[in-house]
């Protein structure tokens, strides 16, 4: 078999009856054949089956039984057979055949479900949506069993269908066997505690602890973790944990406590009897109500009809709130109403601020700057101090006493106010409002009032002093009691001395000015009626004259100021002798972009603050040079602002004037910018954006105003603009002379003189009316006229440096204004339309047209090879420009085929990419070759092609038949070759042809591909072979039924049906088919068949060889029946064996790894040949009952090495083959699965010499105890005597002894574990008892009743040793730390904490609650101090000087949910303590002020704010004065 070769393919029916044939590696069917005996594939890879879709399968009249595929529609195996029909491969089915598995009910069935049935009855049911049914052929839920169901592993499920009758626990169910939730709707009947025994139920999220001899409460419900029930009516609980209850009905607690509870819902009136403790929030719904006591007397809640929330006492008693401090607050807390102190006062607050407090002496109201306290109440407000109703006692006011009322009466016998001033009147806004303002004294009208009118007081009674008393002022007698009087006409006060805080409420005369105290120099002075200044420095800086004139730096104002007009004069003038002293400035000192100004304005009001609009010729004001003349002021030049027409509500159109004075006593106007931004020069109306006049009058504008510079003139004169240089100059402009319909000129003149006018110098350009235009002609008869009688005719020429710019030098437009026609400054042209050359009327965008029917030469593109080129070239350019304004270019080429030579050759080149550069696409050469595609080697050579393709990736070559209705046989496309025979005629000789394989649809094109070749001695191509639509191939036939199908006459030597040549034409394989038989024959170039495949029409398969002796002999035989023959077998026609496979081998293997991977005679080997790693082969060894034995070579990726696998059923696992043993040829090991499915998996951490792996079933330490439980290796003592050891002993390379042993104390179902290890000696070094006991050293007091743990220290020193070390190294090397447990002899215990690593020690004490993880409770620090953990107890001084919110504390939001603060506020000698709860819930914290005492006023209010990955606690101060808050925080970790 060595010798055959690698592929065998056959392309029709073959028939192998009575002959065997074998392969080395690959075998291709690609039709129909038969093998009447068995096919037995010796390989350790696969075999191929046919592959393809749905669609491509064969019909069900023409399969037959037996045939199998692979469907890739549906991606699986597939075999005709029962039912006539296709069905799905796979399953499994026992020899009778009623025990298998079924994928559907019959073949074609399509039920997409699975039958497992035993005895033909179906057992297990699983439907297309995935539901299993046990004993039930339609499942209806996910697993719906029928009858009785035993769970003897774990039972996981989200639901429970059914009822779970308590006659059915006949065993104990324990908690990791209720892994999912039973609905308790579906319990029936009640389950006794003992059948729930150390067991917990989760039920959404609660974990209920079961069993217990108690039967009430019936369920104990411990650190709880939820609740979503919908009832629990008369259950006894215990609730506790991070919970969310929802109760929907009765709750009966019976006096057992709920807490933990996060929120508790409760639907509908329930009881509670004993106390409520709530962490947070008791949540109502609208008219829900909280009641208490038996009558319901005290109720809370929120009428949702006034939307108002109420507490209400409505029994016989009082509604008492009762606490050390008592503080009501707004919904936010952030907001204080009313506070209650303990020992101290009660405050009312409006807005946070306190309004109102009592005080150990009475009520004390509040109120801030500028505000007003209200007591708002009934007609009559009576202040009663001291004994009700005496009259007794009095009422202090300190401040301002206002009384609004009409009438204000006062019934005590006496009046007295103390040092302040009583107001009367003093809210009337002026004077005359209070007049009449006064006091009365008595009924009888005896008043002392004000008289506004005569700015006096007036008295209804005399006024007396008495006798030895004056009036005085500032201690200074004014008038006496003898001069009070009508002789009184002057007053004897000289001098009030220093004044502080005077108010004068009428005139003060003052003779001559008002000084500054200690500086004499700086004063106010009335020098002059009706005139004042201000002086420093003893020098007047201002005055305001008698004519309400501002003057600075002058004392006498300027009139007649200018041009000798009377009246015109400044009220502000300022004057002086330097530019600082006589300048004013206006400057705006902001940091916006707003700036300073001086507003010049005019209303046509004749009063102040009056708003009558100005009209147009108004101005509204004036910026105005003057200079004096010598004799006065004159003005030289002015800024005026005048209004035009169409004021309107927020519309004054105002024009801009610029003046100066030609030399008169009045100024002239020689610029205007109006409203509307057109700028004048010598005209007042300019409609253009700039006009230029020659006198001062509306210009000649156009009809509509546009941004024009206009030049007028109104007189017979030249106008226009003369441009002046040392070197010439040019005057443009309109010459006077030529009368109406004036044209434009432009003349030069020479330098050096003024310019005369028009006529004098040379015309260079003329543009008439009509818009023609004159260059060396004064009179154009076109457009544009250029007349040159030199003979450099018309130049336009680009600048050097512009040689590559692409604008326009010279453009021609239609009178679209679009161009039909430019050339830019590179010289590059355009025409918008058509151009002819050879003919005026072109019809194409380029008319090129010859002279004559002699002259062809209608196009000539030349160019000259340059020096350096290597070879001359002509282009011409196909540009398109693309939407995104892109260049997509083509390219026709002519150029020299070679350097200098007089041979061409003609290019063309396109653009795949928007590059401006194309690629060369087709070259015709100097011979008339055409090359299609990029070459390097020239095409015009002496075998050049006529046509050639080439590219770099694939070369296509399309034909195409254009035609929408192509039927089934029409041709589509052909490539013919044609030639001329020995008489010149022009025959076709041979013939590619595409055929349609059927009518052609939108996205169905079937076509067949037709070879045609003439015969000898015929002009008519004959069809040898065809390609169909599907990919088969016929030779020598049209049917093309197989995927090959090859028809004629064959013989094995002469005539192959196929013949495959090597390199040197001299050997050759062949295949044939004569008679039936199929052969593939080997052949060398002596015609002499050296080795042979044949597959006999019997069936029978045969291979022989021989190689090139000439005689060839059969090395094996694969019989109808199946059988095969493999060696010097020589008689195939009997049988040496029965087996199916007999080989005859001589051996020559002397040692197991003799010739180690290398050919040896004497072995069978089955060698993987793949690519890839990690791939098994081997032997599978298969009993009757389908149950295999694998023996299996997996390759670990490693050179020669190999582990050796052997895989079968497990009967623990799932259906299939499992890997139970593998022999590790990399760690040298043995690797067992154990029971259960357990897998030894092949890593790198398996370096023991047997390592078992092992799906325990193991649930507890007793579990299946004696019994075989998966999870065990037993080593067990058989023997008769009692009191033995037996186990497992570790040897050393130095024949040290570990043993690990069993002590069979004598007693059933006892035995202690014994460690063992060697000294010299093997002797006992610890022990675990039977009773559970932990035995460690020489413990000997086994009568004395033994500890749980027993530890002797075995040194016998009198000094106390560590009978026991905990050690932990650090991993990075650093140090170890260790803990000490030492006995001393004399009594006690000493635990010692070891840091060698340079932190500090300490000891922990930890406990966990069921089922969580351990917490620290207790801590012994390095100091000696004992600490019950606080997770964060911290305390934090700060400092604030600020009323804005500062943080005084933080803690970590992720760690922490509340805590508890301390705080205390020192502001100078107050201060301020409370306590704070703040809790948070990620995103927003609440502040719960708990008590607060402050020594008067409260100092601040402290929040709890969320701020990044922390908790804040901030402090917002009353006042900015400087304090000190100190908090101290403690909390708990989450």
């Amino acid at each position: 078999m060595a010798n055959t070769r690698e592929l065998a393919q056959f392309a029709s029916f073959v028939d192998f009856t009575g002959s065997s044939i074998g392969f080395s590696t690959q075998f291709t069917v690609s039709g129909i054949s038969t093998f009447t005996n068995k096919v037995i594939f010796d390989s350790t890879n696969s075999i191929q089956i046919p592959v393809g879709t749905e669609g491509q399968k064969e019909s069900v009249g023409t399969a037959v039984t037996g045939q199998i595929r692979f469907n890739s529609t549906n991606q699986q195996f597939e075999g005709f057979g029962a039912g006539n029909n296709w069905g799905p491969l796979g399953g499994i089915k026992d020899v009778d055949g009623d025990t298998l598995i079924s994928a559907e009910s019959s073949a074609g069935a399509d039920e997409d479900k699975l039958e497992f049935i035993t005895a033909n009855s179906t057992r297990v049911a699983i439907d297309s949506t995935g539901k299993v049914g046990i004993g039930s052929t339609i499942p209806t839920v996910t697993l719906d069993v029928v009858g009785n169901t035993k769970i003897s592993g774990v039972l996981t499920a989200t639901t429970f269908s059914g009822s779970l009758a308590t006659t059915d626990l006949t065993g104990t169910i324990t908690n990791d066997q209720l892994a999912g939730s039973i609905a308790n709707d579906k319990l029936a009947g009640s389950i006794a505690n003992d059948k729930l025994a150390n067991s917990t139920v989760s039920y959404g999220g609660v974990s209920l602890s079961l069993g217990g001899s108690d039967a009430t409460p019936a369920f104990d419900l411990q650190d709880a973790t939820g609740y979503p029930f919908t009832s629990l009516t008369g259950i006894t609980t215990v609730i506790s944990g991070d919970t969310t209850p929802t109760l929907g009905g009765n709750l009966d607690a019976n006096s057992k406590d709920i807490t933990g509870v996060n929120n508790l819902n409760v639907s509908s009136a329930s009881t509670f009897s004993g106390p409520i403790s709530v962490g947070d929030t008791i949540s109502l719904g609208d008219n829900d109500r909280l009641r208490f006591g038996d009558g319901n007397d005290l109720q809370i809640f929120h009428n949702a009809n006034n939307n108002n929330s109420v507490i209400k006492e409505s029994g016989g008693g009082a509604l008492v709130l009762a606490g050390t401090n008592v503080h009501i607050k707004n919904a936010q807390s952030s907001e204080l109403k009313a506070t209650f102190n303990s020992n101290g006062s009660v405050d009312l607050y409006y807005d946070n601020s306190k309004k109102f407090a009592t005080t150990g002496i009475g009520v004390s109201i509040l109120s801030g700057a500028g505000l007003t306290a209200t007591i708002a109440g009934p007609p009559n407000l009576v202040i009663d101090p001291g004994t009700v109703g005496d009259n007794t006692g009095n009422v202090r006011i300190k401040g301002d006493l206002f009384v609004d009322g009409t009438t204000t009466q006062i019934n005590s016998t006496a009046l007295e106010i103390s040092d302040f001033i009583v107001g009367i009147a003093t809210t009337a806004t002026t004077d005359a409002l209070a007049d009449g303002a006064g006091i009365q004294i008595g009924p009888s009208g005896n008043t002392f009032l004000y008289d506004n009118t005569n700015e006096a007081f007036t008295s209804t009674e005399n006024l007396n002093v008495a006798s030895g008393h004056t009036y005085k002022i500032a201690g200074t007698d004014v008038l006496s009691n003898d001069t009070l009087g009508s002789n009184v006409v002057s007053s004897s006060l000289t001098s009030v001395g220093t004044l502080t805080g005077l108010t004068v409420s009428s005139d003060v005369s003052i003779a001559d000015k008002i000084v500054h105290t200690g500086d004499t120099d700086t004063a106010i002075r009335f020098p002059a009626a009706d005139t004042f200044t201000v002086e420093t420095a003893g020098s007047e800086r201002f005055r305001i004259d008698s004519d309400s004139k501002i003057l600075v730096g002058i004392k006498t104002a300027r009139e007649n100021l200018a041009n000798n007009e009377s009246g015109v004069e400044a009220q502000f003038q300022i004057e002086g002798t330097s530019y600082t002293s006589s300048t004013l400035s206006v400057i705006r000192n902001s940091a916006d972009e707003n700036d300073g100004g001086i507003i010049l304005g005019k209303t046509r009001s004749p009063g102040t603050y009056g708003n009558a609009s100005v009209v147009a010729g108004d101005d509204l004001g004036s910026l105005t040079w003057a200079g004096s003349d010598g004799t006065s002021l004159q003005f030289g030049a002015e800024i005026v602002a005048e209004v035009q027409s169409g004021v309107g509500n927020d519309d004054l159109p105002t024009d801009l004037l610029f003046k100066t004075n030609p030399g008169t006593t009045n100024t002239t106007e020689r610029l205007r910018i109006t409203s509307g931004g057109n700028v004048g020069i010598k005209t007042t109306h300019p409609n253009n954006t700039l006009t230029v006049g020659d006198t001062i009058q509306p210009s000649y504008a156009p009809s509509s105003a546009g941004n024009y510079i206009e030049i007028a003139r109104t007189s017979g004169a030249d106008a226009g603009l003369l441009i002046n240089k040392n070197t010439g100059q040019w005057l443009i402009g309109i010459d006077n002379s030529d009368g109406a319909n004036a044209p434009l000129k432009f003349e030069y003149g020479a330098a050096g003189s003024a310019h005369p006018g028009f006529g004098s110098g040379t015309l260079g350009m003329i543009i008439k009316h009509d818009g023609k235009i004159g260059i060396g002609t004064d009179a154009p008869d076109a457009k544009l006229e250029v007349r040159d009688d030199s003979s450099l005719g018309i130049i336009v020429r680009s600048n050097a440096t512009q040689a590559t710019d692409t604008n326009k030098a010279l453009r021609v437009r239609n009178n679209s204004d679009t161009n039909t026609f430019h050339v830019s400054h590179k010289g590059q042209g355009y025409f918008a339309s058509s151009v002819g050359i050879g003919t005026d009327n072109p019809s194409a965008k380029l008319d090129i047209r010859g002279q004559s029917n002699t002259n062809f030469e209608a196009l000539t593109l030349r160019n000259t090879h340059g020096n350096g080129a290597s070879q001359g070239q002509v282009d011409l350019n196909f540009d398109v420009i693309t939407t995104t304004n892109q260049v997509a270019r083509s390219r026709i080429r002519g150029q020299e085929s070679t350097s200098d030579a007089p041979y061409s050759e003609l290019t063309f080149w396109t653009s795949e990419t928007t590059s401006t550069e194309p690629t060369k696409r087709v070259t015709i050469s100097k011979t008339g070759g055409v090359l299609i595609g990029e070459h390097t080697t020239a095409v015009d050579g002496g075998n050049a092609p006529n046509l050639e393709i080439v590219n770099t990736s694939t070369s296509t070559l399309t034909l195409a038949r254009n035609d929408t209705s192509i039927s089934s046989g029409n041709d589509i496309a052909a490539i013919r070759v044609w030639g001329n025979d020995s008489n010149g005629t022009y025959q076709q000789c041979a013939e590619i042809l595409a055929e349609a394989d059927g009518d052609h649809a939108n996205d169905d094109k079937p076509t067949a591909l037709s070879f045609k070749v003439s015969a000898d001695n015929s002009a008519t191509p004959v069809e040898r072979l065809r390609i169909a639509s599907g990919g088969q191939i016929g030779i020598g036939t049209t049917g093309t039924g197989a995927l090959v199908t090859i028809q004629g006459d064959s013989n094995e030597v002469t005539a192959p049906s196929i013949r495959l040549l090597d390199g040197t034409d001299t050997r050759e394989v062949s295949i044939t088919n004569t008679a039936g038989d199929f052969a593939v024959s080997t052949h060398g170039d002596d015609d002499v068949v050296h080795g042979q495949v044949k597959i006999f029409e019997s069936g029978i398969i045969s291979l022989k060889n021989g190689g090139a002796s000439g005689t060839i002999g059969e090395r094996l035989r694969v019989k109808t029946d199946g059988r095969i023959a493999i060696g010097t077998v020589s008689d195939y026609s009997a049988s040496v064996t029965d087996a199916p496979v007999y080989i005859s081998m001589k051996s020559n293997i002397t040692a197991i790894d003799d010739n180690e991977g290398s050919d040896t005679y004497g072995l069978v080997r089955i060698e993987e040949t793949g690519s890839n790693n990690s791939r098994f082969h081997g032997i599978e060894l298969r009993n009757r009952n389908s149950g295999d034995i694998r023996i299996l070579n997996e390759d670990v990726g490693a050179s020669n090495k190999g582990d050796l696998i052997v895989a079968m059923y497990d009967g623990g696992a799932a259906v299939g083959l499992h890997r139970k043993i593998r022999f590790n040829s990399d760690k040298s090991s043995i690797q067992i699965s154990g029971k259960g499915g357990a897998v030894a998996a092949n890593t790198s951490t398996q370096h023991t010499d047997i390592y078992l792996a092992t799906k325990t079933g193991l649930t507890a330490v007793d579990t299946g105890a004696g019994g075989e439980v998966a999870g065990l290796i037993r080593f067990e003592d058989i023997g008769t005597n009692n009191s033995r050891y037996h186990g497992l002993e570790l040897r050393n390379k130095n024949f040290g002894d570990v043993r690990i042993l069993n002590l069979d104390s004598g007693t059933t179902n006892t035995g202690s574990m014994v460690f063992a290890v060697d000294n010299d000696g093997i002797f006992e070094a610890m022990r675990i008892s039977s009773a559970g006991n932990l035995e460690i050293g020489t413990v000997t007091d086994a009568g004395n009743g033994l500890r749980n743990v027993d530890i002797q220290n075995i040194n016998t020193g009198s000094s106390a040793g560590a009978i026991m070390r905990l050690i932990t190294s650090q991993s990075d090397g650093t140090g170890t730390t260790s803990a000490d447990f030492v006995k001393y002899k004399t009594g006690g215990l000493l635990i010692t904490n070891n840091e060698n690593n340079g932190t500090t020690g300490f000891i922990a004490f930890n406990t966990a609650e069921s089922g969580g993880s351990a917490t620290e409770r207790l801590r012994i620090t390095s100091a000696g101090n004992l600490q019950r953990p606080k997770s964060l107890s911290q305390e934090v001084s700060t400092s604030v000087s600020s009323t804005s919110a500062t943080s005084c504390g933080s803690f970590a939001k992720a760690t922490y949910r509340s805590a508890y603060v301390i705080a205390q506020i020192t502001q100078g000698s107050s201060y301020q303590v409370g306590r704070y709860l703040v809790i948070h819930d990620g995103t927003t914290a609440t502040t719960i002020e708990e008590s607060a005492i402050a020594t008067g006023d409260m100092l601040g209010t402290f929040s709890g704010v969320v701020s990044g990955s922390n908790v804040e606690f901030r402090v917002t101060m009353s006042s900015a004065s400087s304090a000190t808050v100190i908090t101290k925080i403690e909390s708990i970790v989450v």
